[in-house]
């Protein structure tokens, strides 16, 4: 067993080496053909020694000297490693993508992701929280790709960004916080990103109605609102509640978005 576990250390800094940081027990079960439970009790070892960390059954980041304090490595420097191994697309979101966009005041303390149905549980290890959201229709449209330290991540650019943040806002905090952060990313939008985004089939029409309502009468993005307006007035769309919270019944939407307070 002790000459196993310094295999699996070595293997784990040749990983750190060639600036891998994350591995799967089925990878280790296969390299060193020992039983699941013998590398198990290898790997617990290491997971004490605050060599690695367990962040989803079957999943491991290795913990370098300098994240030591952390525990862990930051979300951003592993989730495409560990989307790709729960097999789901995925793309960094909402508050977390505005912070990595430059449109945040503060770091989230929660790490957002978006991805495809069905849902997946929320991750709290160490001192991250990795929490998943989920879209029924669940499109690329809109997603970019950003370098880190290991790689790269999949982000929403700053269009789809406001569009997520306007859908979940009853999830991440509510419209007043949301409002704030779109106020800075709106400089980051362009038109023409937004025009193509919102010729996808899969954008829901609710929060861009929302959107636009609050370009135009909150944040004075005339320009921005007016291009996502052309598009809007071609699709056949309802009046809504500025808030998801609220009901739509019985609301007066006297504006050209069919958007009530």
């Amino acid at each position: 067993m002790k000459k196993k576990y310094n295999y699996l250390l070595n293997t784990i800094f040749d990983f750190q080496a060639q600036g891998r940081y994350t591995f799967s027990l089925e990878e280790m079960k296969l390299k060193f053909q020992i039983k699941e439970e013998a590398l198990k009790k290898s790997l617990n070892r290491l997971s004490k020694k605050g060599k690695i960390v367990s962040v989803r059954k079957g999943f491991y980041v290795i913990v370098p000297p300098e994240y030591s304090s952390q525990e862990l490595m930051p979300p951003p420097l592993f989730i495409d490693a560990l989307m790709q191994y729960i097999q789901k697309p995925y793309y960094v979101g909402l508050f977390s993508a505005a912070a990595l966009h430059g449109a945040a005041h503060q770091q989230p303390q929660e790490f957002q992701v978006i991805t495809a149905m069905p849902a997946l549980r929320n991750i709290n290890v160490k001192q991250s929280r990795l929490k998943f959201l989920t879209k029924r229709k669940f499109s690329e449209a809109g997603i970019k790709s950003q370098k880190t330290d290991t790689g790269y991540i999949k982000i929403s650019g700053p269009e789809l960004t406001a569009i997520d943040l306007i859908q979940f806002e009853h999830r991440i905090g509510g419209l007043s916080r949301v409002i704030s952060v779109i106020d800075e990313l709106a400089e980051e939008c362009s038109v023409e990103n937004m025009n193509q985004l919102m010729s996808r089939r899969q954008i829901q029409l609710a929060p861009i109605q929302r959107l636009g309502y609050l370009l135009e009468n909150h944040l004075n993005q005339p320009e921005l609102a007016n291009a996502i307006y052309g598009k809007l007035k071609l699709k056949k769309y309802y009046r809504i509640a500025l808030s998801v919270s609220k009901s739509n019944r019985s609301i007066k939407a006297d504006n050209r978005w069919k958007v009530a307070k």
